[in-house]
């Protein structure tokens, strides 16, 4: 990440803000629409498109647009990697979902959380192998394959994760004791809980439930990858201090299930109704920003 951002300096022959924010700003744009492309295997395009839409009005996501910082970039190339992994997941395509996971460990040169959409993917990969019905008996075949290769990825890069990991715990590890442990992994859910919203967050439990309920194996598969994606960051946050940023890249994902609910909606009116309950908070929040907030970074301690 630092060298990319290095070499759009170099060729703009000085360091200053537009260079560091281009192209962040340019991957937060591209993630938008990546959102709609990537989640084509899982539902259908009404759906994919207000999961965007509610991405593009997240202040969240406007956020990391606007900093000279890799988490857009990082989540824009796992976004490509998991739309690869899900079509040769449901497709039954084994080279696609190899090229997946190649994309989401591209990911992690840019930023080490990336990693943990890899960890949740495959997680929920093997939760739907015991879901009847869930895949097709060939993809069930070279899934067992996949997850060999992939755990002698896993293995072959380990050195390098386990020296990020090394490095980060230098500045921000957790001091021993449970208040300690306990107060690292409260500060890493409190963050989450307000970059992602209360109104947004309450969505994806609807979304959840919705899944549990109907036992689709889509929408349990993208509730599966975020709830993994996040027991894992939480479990970091017990050794490490963790905030919400090192779980940005399931912010598409926890749209998409935040809108799975309009599939059970057969009014237009509610249909219309949820995504404004969903968008309009977002576009507020924005319109600060740019107004009142001059962009600084929204107090959540205080709030």
């Amino acid at each position: 990440g630092y060298r990319i951002l290095a070499r759009v300096a170099a060729a703009r022959g000085r360091n200053d803000e537009f260079a560091g924010r281009l192209l962040p700003a340019l991957a937060s744009g591209g993630l938008v629409w990546l959102t709609f492309w990537a989640f084509r295997p899982l539902c259908d395009r009404e759906l994919r498109a207000a999961a965007a839409l509610v991405l593009a009005a997240s202040s969240w996501g406007l956020y990391w647009a606007q900093n000279a910082r890799f988490y857009s970039l990082a989540a824009l190339v796992s976004s490509v990697g998991a739309g690869l992994y899900l079509r040769g997941l449901f497709g039954a395509r084994p080279w696609h979902a190899l090229a997946g996971l190649a994309f989401c460990l591209l990911a992690t040169s840019l930023h080490p959380s990336a990693a943990l959409v890899l960890a949740a993917m495959a997680g929920a990969s093997v939760l739907l192998v015991f879901l009847p019905g869930a895949l097709e008996a060939h993809a069930r075949r070279w899934l067992g394959r996949l997850v060999v290769i992939g755990a002698l990825a896993t293995l072959l890069g380990s050195p390098w994760l386990w020296g990020a990991w090394r490095t980060y715990l230098v500045s921000k590890q957790v001091p021993a004791g449970s208040l300690a442990k306990l107060t690292s992994l409260a500060h890493f859910f409190a963050s989450f809980g307000f970059f992602v919203t209360p109104v947004l967050g309450v969505a994806f439990l609807a979304g959840a439930w919705q899944a549990l309920r109907s036992r689709d194996a889509r929408a349990l598969f993208v509730l599966a990858s975020v709830v993994l994606g996040v027991a894992a960051a939480s479990l970091a946050s017990l050794f490490g201090r963790v905030t919400a940023q090192y779980a940005y890249c399931f912010l598409p994902w926890v749209c998409l299930l935040a809108c799975w609910p309009l599939g059970a909606l057969s009014r237009p009116l509610a249909r219309a109704a949820w995504i404004a309950l969903l968008v309009l908070p977002g576009v507020v929040e924005q319109a600060l920003y740019f107004t009142i907030r001059h962009g600084d970074r929204p107090r959540w301690r205080e709030a």
